[in-house]
């Protein structure tokens, strides 16, 4: 005769081990999503004064960038151009940094494609889309 509290051996016991299982299971995914959701809770007012710093940054910045171009102007008046050419010079520079700093960017925008993690997760649809490894020397 058995307790009433006992479970029997054997299959009898593996539903309750399977509960079990489950619940444990359920707890570490349950805290895993509570961790998730503080942590992006911290990152979003993170982005926030981030954001703000950058904003801040950038006016700094801008101010230091027209305090330059304005030295370099003043520059050139004293070694006898005139303020309309100075200005002219000025807006050129900026122009062809404005320029080059655009031709750089269009030309890492490929890359936000991830183009090798998407040839390397893609499945080929084609024969001609299978890349064959490079074949090495045998021994």
């Amino acid at each position: 005769m058995t307790g009433t509290g006992a479970r029997p051996s054997g299959a009898g016991a593996m539903p309750g081990r399977l509960e079990s299982l489950l619940g444990a299971l359920s707890g570490m995914l349950s805290e895993r999503v509570q961790l998730l959701t503080l942590e992006l809770q911290l990152a979003g007012r993170a982005l926030g004064l981030i954001v703000l710093l950058v904003g801040a940054a950038a006016v700094a910045a801008l101010t230091a960038w027209g305090a330059l171009w304005l030295i370099v102007a003043a520059w050139v008046v004293e070694a006898g151009w005139s303020w309309a050419w100075a200005a002219l010079l000025v807006a050129v520079l900026n122009v062809a940094m404005v320029a080059a700093a655009l031709l750089k960017a269009r030309a890492l925008y490929r890359l936000l494609a991830l183009p090798a993690t998407l040839r390397h997760l893609t499945i080929p649809t084609t024969e001609e889309d299978v890349v064959l490894p490079a074949a090495g020397p045998s021994r």
